[in-house]
């Protein structure tokens, strides 16, 4: 058995949202652009958004100042013409499989990490072109056409290094990744919990996480403790406990007769990614990376392996069948890649990577209780019956009132972006959030010692403090207790969804504790405290 370290390259093309946007014509079509040899689409000042903020810049942009997680406004003021295009995940991954179509004249074995980033073993690649700096060569010819924004290449042992090795162009001497990722800050690690919980300790690089004892993190920190541990050591590409799978434990499907859609292909795969799931979940195993096949029936074949910080679940697996599928089949890759000529026959999903699932929450005796089993059956009965966007779950998002802290989505989707949630809201209420909230407010009379009807100032000041309220035709309740204003000018940009408030707190004299909103004169019962 060989004692070499596997080593790893790992590509990242900057700002690959761009890159997939500039490629399709439809976005040519809806901006009125025209791309000519003389007259190129990369010097145009372009921003991808997604929930309002920048998530990828063109380097014009980016030279007039446009960063990753500015606010659109604040964008747009500082480059002037900026065009602003929404966020579109299947057109990322569609045009990345021409990048992966190039890479696989040099090895099958590509792994995916998300679109515009993607990694390989250089263990076969190396050998027949001459040296890592070699192959870091061919890598950059293949991509050449790229040149207008930065493509990173960096070779280290394992995923994670390889990608801290890219951001500087970097080959990682062999057994050099633990003193490469020494000084590196522990704000790299894929955990911003955890991170925040080290900066906190004064554990601000991986060398410093590095030299604690093992048993201490795992005593601390758990299964979450010693995968960062191991990654800021550089002594495993991800988990500890990461293993390869046995070829038994893949899924097929096949579809008679073929299927030429995507939307009809990634509908009737999800029994079987539910399938594939489940079997592992019954091991007690989760999937962090995982290989998609998909045959036509003129004996065309594509295969790809996906990976993920987190493990796959059946909605997962969708998205990736469906970006897979949508890139190839949409004749996007140049015209020497073989695309199908006739609809897909079968589909097989191999896990790649498997791990202890010490995700999941379990019933009191452990697993799932049958009662889960049932109410999750009967909610896609009935959403297959009346459609999928009318079966809804709550979830918490970001906001400053108790309302617009509930947001429902579709039941199997994910939450929103958590960036929502951790947004800086200003002028939000404190914790604890009431608990009782009704859906249309109640009037209310709120009145100071004078005997006048408190109002708040349009620089956020009570015109007196408050004294007595009084809810519909009960007798006034004194107040003994209150605090704010918290002042909300939210939407001022737009007319017709602009609106400006002020919440105080509350404690009256019956022992109630009530959250009260006012935008003009009068005052509303938003919500009332437990």
């Amino acid at each position: 058995m060989s004692t070499e370290p596997e080593r790893t390259l790992l590509v990242e093309i900057a700002d690959w949202p761009v890159v997939a946007a500039l490629a399709d014509g439809a976005v040519h079509h809806e901006l009125g652009l025209q791309h000519t040899p003389d007259q190129p689409l990369d010097h145009l000042p372009i921003a991808v958004l997604q929930a309002n903020r920048v998530q990828a810049a063109s380097p014009a942009a980016r030279h007039n100042g446009v960063r990753r997680a500015m606010r659109k406004r604040e964008a747009e003021s500082r480059c002037t013409g900026l065009v602003v295009l929404p966020h579109d995940e299947v057109r990322d991954a569609r045009y990345f499989e021409y990048v992966l179509s190039q890479l696989a004249t040099l090895t099958p074995s590509l792994e995916v990490l998300r679109p515009g980033r993607v990694a390989f073993s250089v263990r076969g690649p190396v050998r027949r072109v001459g040296g890592e700096q070699a192959l870091v060569a061919s890598v950059r010819q293949l991509l050449g056409e790229f040149a207008s924004t930065p493509v990173f290449v960096g070779i280290a042992e394992g995923t994670f290094a390889a990608r801290q090795a890219a951001y500087q162009n970097h080959i990682v001497p062999v057994g050099g990744t633990p003193q490469f990722l020494a000084p590196l800050r522990s704000a790299v690690l894929p955990s911003p919990r955890l991170v925040d919980v080290f900066e906190r300790l004064g554990l601000r690089t991986l060398g410093d996480i590095a030299v604690l004892p093992l048993a201490d993190m795992v005593a601390r920190f758990g299964a979450e403790g010693a995968r960062l541990h191991a990654l800021a050591s550089g002594t495993k590409q991800r988990v500890p406990v990461a293993r390869r799978p046995p070829p038994e434990w893949s899924v097929a499907q096949t579809f008679d007769p073929p299927i030429e859609q995507v939307d009809a292909i990634a509908f009737a795969v999800r029994s079987t990614a539910e399938a594939f799931v489940a079997a592992l979940s019954e091991r007690g195993l989760a999937c962090r990376a995982v290989s998609i096949e998909l045959e036509t029936e003129h004996a065309e074949h594509v295969l790809r392996t996906w990976s993920s910080d987190t493990a796959f679940d059946a909605n997962a697996l969708i998205e990736r069948v469906r970006w897979q599928l949508d890139g190839w089949v949409s004749g996007v890759v140049d015209s020497t890649s073989e695309r199908p000529t006739s609809g897909v026959c079968s589909l097989r999903l191999a896990p790649a990577e498997v791990e202890d699932d010490g995700t999941r929450q379990l019933g009191f005796w452990g697993g799932l209780t049958a009662a889960d089993e049932r109410a999750m059956r009967a909610i896609a009965r009935v959403q297959a019956m009346v459609g999928h966007e009318a079966v809804r779950r709550a979830c918490v998002v970001g906001g400053r009132g108790p309302l617009d802290r509930v947001q429902t989505v579709p039941w199997g989707e994910p939450l929103p972006k958590k960036l929502l949630l951790d947004a800086p809201w200003v002028g939000g209420l404190p914790d604890p959030l009431p608990i009782h909230v009704p859906l249309i407010p109640q009037g209310v009379v709120l009145r100071g010692e004078s005997g006048d009807k408190v109002r708040v100032s349009s620089r956020g000041w009570l015109s007196e403090p408050p004294h007595l309220l009084v809810v519909g035709s009960a007798a006034p309740d004194p107040v003994v207790g209150w605090s704010g204003p918290w002042c909300a000018d939210e939407h001022w940009w737009d007319k017709r969804s602009h609106r400006r408030h002020s919440r105080v707190q509350l404690v009256v004299r019956s022992g109630a504790a009530l959250l009260l909103r006012t935008n003009g004169d009068e005052w509303l019962l938003e919500a009332r405290y437990d």
